[in-house]
């Protein structure tokens, strides 16, 4: 074959014409692909290593449709204090935001945030005409249902710590084992905390935290003052044994150390316990046996060891047994009674009072409105903050919501707690450096977290659940606990105003 050979000329592929690419054109086309191929890789990684929610809120995004309004009251205030270019702090007030699958119900979640709202709007606007640095914000931590996003949320406010000027974190939740390991994490962080609600005893003189609730121990030897006169009959204990619950744990140890077994062959209450697992199916079912278990055994006094949320699945086959309608029976129980002490439908009662009409059921309280007609142990100047005479009282701002469950008023007195400190530490209440609100430095008007956790075990103040002040265990020192008597309407009285095993503080 010569070099003249045609076939050797002849092109692979006669149709393709290849044309060389303009500059522009090539760097374009370039440019789209790896923008399409950064796309794709993004999704993939978002797909694998979601970015995590934004847990925390100004107010300006309501965690849910429950709290829309009192968000946006709180976004309001918010952004008058930054209007007002002075020193301000920031109180995180952080728990579960979505009742699902919780013990606590909508309504006090709303309240909750109503209480820290109202303490926050007196510390702002209640200063003699004029403005009292620091100011206080408010932030929204939502830590998901039953706690679950409680690493995510520690980390978001440990992060904004320094720049939101946070304070304190308020709140907290509840005694369950999501609420230990982020009051662990915020303590290892030296982030001062309040808590409101968490009543457990095995929650005592946690790093960087105190609380406003009395514990169980507390409300224990309380409650047990309503028992009727005793007899050679112990009382039966019924135990959640739901193993995330220390609340529940707690309750049942202390009232079983209030009954110690007698002579050498006696039992303690625990050994005859009947036991129920709020957190396996069909709990109510094996409440309805140990109802019926009650009433066939000749003790007429029962020790609930559990959640408000089951009580009424308890109390309603109790009252259907013969053996409970034709004697007395009480049944004692502790503070998360409140969760179920709201006006029913008249069609609907937690039980039967006909049937069974003599069924009591007394509760220690946190804290009810009722209580503050006992001026020996309540300042009227702070309960007046709930009442409607003002326009910043909480009746005023929220008419028609119920103080019932406690909510608010301890709320209010956790984030009053963190108030006063703050106070103390600038010197704004008469103690502490007040010289140094004049050097015109804000950061000596923003103690950080750490600054506060130191203070807050010595702060004493007088708070609208009562007068408050901390022991060695950062525990409220003979807290005001008010004693109430369930109705099966869900109506309460307020009986009496009584403490641990000493009289209420009353100053």
């Amino acid at each position: 074959m010569s070099d003249a050979d045609p076939r050797q000329s002849r092109p692979l592929h006669p149709s393709v014409r290849w044309k060389v690419a303009h500059p522009v054109q090539f760097r374009f086309a370039v440019s789209a692909f790896v923008l399409a191929v950064l796309v794709a890789l993004s999704g993939i990684t978002y797909v694998l290593w979601p970015r995590p929610p934004v847990l925390i809120t100004d107010g300006g995004k309501p965690p849910t449709d429950n709290l829309r309004r009192i968000s946006g009251l709180i976004e309001e205030e918010n952004a008058w204090v930054k209007d007002q270019h002075v020193a301000w702090v920031s109180l995180a007030l952080m728990m579960p935001m979505d009742p699902a699958g919780g013990t606590v119900s909508a309504d006090s979640i709303r309240h909750t945030v109503e209480g820290v709202y109202l303490a926050q709007r007196w510390a702002n606007r209640h200063t003699e005409g004029k403005l009292s640095p620091p100011l206080v914000r408010v932030l929204l931590v939502d830590d998901g249902k039953v706690g679950t996003k409680w690493k995510e949320a520690v980390n978001q406010i440990r992060d904004k710590v320094s720049s939101e000027h946070i304070a304190a974190v308020v709140g907290l939740g509840v005694s369950i084992d999501t609420t230990r390991w982020a009051i662990e994490a915020l303590g290892k962080q030296r982030i001062a905390m309040v808590g409101s609600s968490i009543s457990a005893d095995d929650l005592k003189n946690m790093r960087a935290m105190v609380r406003v609730v009395p514990p169980n121990k507390d409300q224990v030897t309380a409650v047990l003052g309503e028992l009727p006169k005793r007899t050679s009959v112990p009382p039966v204990l019924v135990q959640d044994t739901n193993p995330a619950d220390a609340y529940a744990k707690d309750l049942g140890t202390d009232f079983a150390a209030k009954f110690p077994p007698s002579g050498s062959r006696g039992k303690s209450l625990t050994d005859s316990q009947l036991s129920f697992d709020s957190s396996l199916p069909a709990s109510n079912q094996v409440l309805n046996g140990l109802a019926q278990q009650v009433c066939s055994s000749s003790s007429n006094t029962v020790l609930f060891a559990g959640r408000g949320r089951d009580l009424p699945a308890f109390l309603s086959p109790l009252a259907t047994y013969s053996g409970c309608q034709d004697r007395d029976v009480t049944v004692l129980t502790g503070d998360d009674a409140e969760q179920v002490a709201r006006p029913l439908p008249p069609n609907a009662p937690m039980w039967n009072a006909t049937a069974a009409p003599r069924l009591h059921v007394y509760y220690a309280a946190s804290a009810y409105p009722d209580a503050w007609s006992d001026a020996s142990y309540y300042n009227k100047a702070v309960t007046d903050r709930f009442g409607a005479t003002d326009k910043d009282g909480f009746r005023s701002i929220f008419p028609g919501e119920q103080l019932g469950d406690g909510a608010a008023i301890m709320a209010h007195d956790g984030a009053l707690a963190v108030i006063t400190a703050v106070s103390d530490l600038v010197g704004t209440s008469g103690s502490g450096a007040g010289k140094q609100a004049s050097d015109g430095d804000d950061s000596l008007l923003e103690p950080p977290a750490s600054a506060v956790a130191n203070q807050l075990p010595s702060v004493k103040f007088a708070g609208a659940s009562g007068w408050i002040a901390f022991d060695g265990n950062h525990d409220p020192v003979d807290k005001a606990i008010p004693i109430l008597e369930l109705h099966s309407t869900g109506r309460v009285d307020f009986i009496r105003v009584t403490s641990g095993d000493k009289q209420p503080a009353n100053r």
